[in-house]
């Protein structure tokens, strides 16, 4: 997998907000494969987060196995979330206590 970052946000990400409660650590859009994402790492209650976050219309044909699979994380327990814009795809990192 061919992970490429990208020097600013393009127009489709520019409206993403972070979660009350959650500090942002990190936010920058990349190419992954032939899929442009954004990829953030996050904190919410002393857990680590990382999220890649993909305009819905740019996947919306692909299950969320086959998103974890292009992301490497098959057979994880990545979780995938779809709203009207986004669809987003979390993996917990750790605990930072």
């Amino acid at each position: 997998m061919k992970i490429t970052p990208i020097e600013e946000l393009s127009e489709k990400f520019r409206d993403l907000r972070s979660d009350t409660g959650t500090k942002l650590l990190s936010r920058r859009e990349i190419e992954v494969g032939s899929l442009r994402c954004v990829y953030e790492e996050w904190v919410w209650e002393e857990i680590v987060v990382r999220t890649c976050i993909f305009a819905r219309e740019d996947v919306e044909g692909m299950s969320d196995d086959a998103l974890r699979r292009v992301l490497g994380l098959g057979g994880t327990d990545a979780s995938v979330k779809r709203d009207e814009e986004y669809v987003f795809v979390n993996c917990t990192l750790c605990e930072t206590r």
